[in-house]
């Protein structure tokens, strides 16, 4: 069995939801009644932008959705809710309530209309001041609430939600999620999910909206991505790798900044099936395939959060042979990003997955749609982050089936005709470690490599044979793992 460990650029360490190496060969991507998110209510206690100006000026949506509100007090109907950045503006400010006219549909959720019919008077109310500023909200300013460090969980639900708002993509979205399950679920509940054995996750009139805004497409922007750029090798958190005890023994090429820059990582797809890619891995794919190519895509839930007995479990429970005794926690999880359990993706135009083979060849291919099973994947247990990728071939490029390595993102200079530098060798070990072949990727051939793939076998305490590889890439003239992949030891 396969176990897929993902260094750090899943998602973007935010506050208390960021992804962290376990101490072991198990990583975990926690992901993928009617309560709302805590947006009605912006947490300006931890922001300083300005409040909004007087009548005639232009105000935006602070909270990451606000009540726009019939007359000027908290238990008027509801005529609209605006997200976070919705410009608005001032037809009156008294410093408690705000009359305003919203200025546009654009940053509102498909399906979030006004109760009445739209028209531009049902575009004027009220809304509370403290949820309007006189300044955009920026990603910058999201990331600066996060960097403090003091974000209760409610807090920081509310933040990861104008995230999304400001820049929707899958990645903020999951975000979101995590943090619903920090904010709503305490330990109790948690408990009782396992006892049940099914999820007790209620519908959120947010986190719906957001649904909504997905299925009628988003495109992501470039600078939107927040790909991390993965750890360095020699980075403690690595030490119990087998990639860094190679390291010891391999010696690097030379580096400097060449191909990819500081802030252009590519997302890289393991040399293993899609299947076993993981949910971490393909959510990040699915927003840099339409970042890299302009390429607006549409978002589809599929599947319900749904309980599982890890498989091992399943099959020690079904052997009479054995006594089974329930370990709960430890061998029972939940599936799923809140209450979803599986999405599908489609691009509206065409997103290449780029690629190289061990001759050097550009390989190409046009994702067409993503099906994603969002789950929680760990060694020697069940699995729920199952991809399938429906793709067309690309004319005048090496067939993907060959491509050593491949990633979304910046593509090989030179088209069809390019051909990268590669040198391969074989470094022989003893003892623990049998074998490694290195390999250097000069996609660019400036003679800078910009990928190494080191592919290793090691000496397993269970299994019969272990093996284990890993991509690095030259991102701004530092060597980041990108992906490492490892049999797990399991009988």
């Amino acid at each position: 069995m396969r176990n897929i460990i993902i260094p750090c650029i899943a998602l973007k360490p935010t506050g208390a939801h960021r992804p962290r190496w376990t101490g072991g060969l198990i990583i975990r991507f926690m992901i993928i009644l009617s309560a709302p998110i805590a947006s009605a209510h912006a947490d300006t206690g931890h922001t300083t932008l300005p409040p909004p100006g007087a009548a005639g000026s232009t105000a935006y949506v602070l909270a990451s959705r606000a009540n726009l509100r019939a007359q000027a007090q908290a238990s008027a109907p509801v005529l609209a809710q605006p997200v976070a950045n919705t410009p608005v503006r001032l037809i009156a400010n008294n410093g408690e309530w705000c009359e305003v006219e919203v200025l546009t549909n654009d940053a509102m959720p498909p399906g979030v209309t006004p109760t009445t019919s739209v028209t531009s008077a049902a575009h004027r109310g009220f809304i509370a001041c403290n949820l309007l500023t006189a300044q955009m909200l920026t990603l910058a300013v999201v990331d600066a609430q996060f960097a403090k460090g003091k974000l209760n969980a409610k807090a920081a639900l509310d933040w990861h939600s104008r995230a999304f708002w400001i820049a929707p993509s899958i990645a903020r979205w999951m975000r979101v999620g995590i943090a619903m399950q920090d904010a709503y679920l305490d330990k109790e509940t948690r408990a009782r999910e396992i006892a049940e054995t099914k999820p007790l996750r209620f519908k959120v009139v947010e986190f719906e909206a957001m649904k909504q805004r997905l299925a009628a497409g988003i495109l992501v922007k470039p600078e939107a991505t927040n790909v991390m750029p993965g750890l360095a090798l020699e980075d403690p958190q690595l030490s119990y790798t087998h990639a860094q005890a190679a390291g010891k023994r391999i010696t690097l090429p030379v580096i400097k900044p060449s191909l990819f820059k500081a802030n252009e990582t590519p997302v890289i797809i393991s040399t293993e099936k899609y299947a076993q890619s993981g949910s971490a891995r393909t959510i990040d794919l699915i927003d840099t395939l339409s970042a890299a190519n302009g390429a607006p895509f549409r978002t589809v839930v599929t599947a319900p959060a749904s309980y599982a007995l890890n498989s091992d479990t399943q099959r020690l429970a079904g052997n009479a042979g054995w006594r089974f005794i329930r370990v709960s926690g430890a061998m029972d999880i939940i599936i799923g990003v809140w209450d979803v359990g599986g999405l599908h993706v489609t691009y509206s135009q065409d997103t290449v997955l780029h690629g190289v083979s061990v001759r050097g060849e550009p390989t190409a291919q046009n994702i067409k749609e993503i099906k994603l099973g969002v789950g929680d994947s760990s060694a020697c247990s069940y699995s729920g982050t199952s991809v399938e990728m429906k793709s067309l071939p690309i004319a005048g490029y090496a067939p993907a089936s060959s491509a050593m390595v491949s990633w979304a993102g910046k593509p090989m200079p030179g088209g069809t005709s390019a051909r990268a530098q590669v040198k391969s060798r074989q470094i022989k070990g003893t003892g623990e470690y049998d074998l490694v072949v290195a390999h250097e990727i000069d996609l660019d051939r400036d003679g800078i490599a910009d990928f190494l793939i080191w592919q290793g076998r090691y000496q397993p305490q269970v299994s019969a044979e272990g093996h284990w590889s890993g991509v690095f890439g030259n991102i701004g003239g530092q060597w980041r793992l990108l992906d490492y992949v490892e049999d797990a030891d399991c009988t």
